[in-house]
C-alpha cells in the first residue's frame, strides 16, 4: 500500500437537501433568484456551486434538511423557479478534507477512493483550505471511514460530525 497522505482533518456536515438549477440560457437569472428567495426566508445555503462561463451548466444548492419543505414551497410558488429547479430526492451531506494545500494527490486519492466504493460525488468545492464533496448522506460514515484509511489524520483526530448549527435570526425591530 502506498504511503498515506497527511491531512489535518475530515469534517462531516449534518443532513442537507440538494436543489439542482438547470439554466435555460446565458445569462440565466435562476440561481440568483433562488438565492434571494432563500435569503428572504432566512434559509442558509450550506453549499453553492454555480457558473455562468461557457455553456449553461446545472448549479447545485444545498440547504439544511429541516428547511426542505419551506424551500420547496418557495420554488413551487414561482413559475420560473418551478420550471428550472429540481429537488433532490435523498439527503446529501458535505464531507470536507482540510487542509489540502492545493494537492492534486489528495484530490485524486479522495475521488478514486469514493469512486471505488461506489459513492456518488454530486458536487465538489475547493477553497484555500478545504476540499468539500457533496455525497449521499446515508453513505457519509462509509465515505469518512474509507478516506481515513487512505489519508493520514493526526493521532488525536477522527472524522467528526458537526456538533453545532448556525441559524439566521430575525432582525430586531
Amino acid at each position: 500500500m502506498a504511503e498515506k497522505i497527511p491531512i489535518n482533518g475530515l469534517k462531516q456536515s449534518e443532513q442537507l437537501s440538494a436543489f439542482w438549477v438547470q439554466p435555460g440560457h446565458l445569462p440565466d437569472p435562476t440561481m440568483p433568484k433562488l438565492c434571494r428567495a432563500l435569503a428572504a426566508e432566512q434559509i442558509n445555503i450550506a453549499f453553492l456551486n454555480h457558473s455562468t462561463i461557457g455553456a449553461p451548466a446545472p448549479g447545485l444548492c444545498c440547504i439544511d434538511a429541516n428547511d426542505r419543505a419551506k424551500a420547496i414551497a418557495i420554488i413551487r410558488s414561482d413559475h420560473e423557479l418551478s420550471q428550472s429547479v429540481q429537488v433532490g430526492e435523498q439527503g446529501v451531506g458535505l464531507l470536507s478534507l482540510y487542509p489540502h494545500q492545493a494537492s492534486l494527490r489528495v484530490l485524486g486519492t479522495a475521488l478514486e477512493t469514493l469512486n471505488n466504493r461506489g459513492i456518488m460525488v454530486y458536487g465538489l468545492g475547493s477553497s484555500i483550505a478545504a476540499l468539500t464533496f457533496v455525497i449521499d448522506y446515508a453513505r457519509m460514515e462509509e465515505a469518512a471511514e474509507s478516506l481515513s484509511q487512505q489519508l493520514k489524520l493526526p493521532p488525536d483526530a477522527t472524522p467528526s460530525a458537526v456538533d453545532f448549527k448556525v441559524r439566521q435570526a430575525s432582525p430586531s425591530t
